[in-house]
């Protein structure tokens, strides 16, 4: 008897982590010629593009994504968290930037870049640089 309760438990672990060690990637694809309007970015699911993700076989979960967005000269200029993502138990998942991208979210660390871009409604001129990360409810990285 408690040979068999000892295997329940094991097997309960490993069923345990098998559900939370799933393997998650994202593909990130980018119109070539985005919009420079935030407001098409918030609304329009072609204005800049999407993200695949591709996880193993089991339930559905949330996520969040972090972006950290810097401009060339000009350091890091804001960064933002998305709300909670649903990920179905479907293998493959693409999320457009309608759902990824939400500017009345995000901290802007660079005042004036705020100032300009609020003023214009686009993001200034330049090259940028954005780093995303994948996130549990719980804040770990993926």
């Amino acid at each position: 008897m408690i040979r068999f309760i000892y295997l329940v438990i094991v097997s309960s672990f490993l069923l345990a982590s098998n559900i939370f060690s799933q393997t998650l990637t994202g593909q990130l694809t980018l119109n070539p010629y985005p919009s420079p309007y935030v407001s098409d970015w918030e609304n329009n699911p072609a204005a800049l593009g999407s993200l695949t993700f591709i996880k193993g076989e089991g339930p559905g979960y949330q996520i969040r994504i972090r972006a950290i967005v810097s401009m060339q000269g000009k350091g890091e200029v804001f960064r933002s968290i998305t709300n909670p993502v649903q990920l179905t138990s479907a293998v493959v998942q693409i999320i457009n930037n309608t759902q990824l991208i939400g500017l009345s979210d995000a901290t802007f660390t660079n005042s004036a870049y705020e100032k300009k871009m609020r003023i214009t409604g686009r993001m200034l001129e330049g090259n940028y640089t954005a780093c995303l990360t994948i996130e549990n409810m719980n804040g770990v990285i993926m």
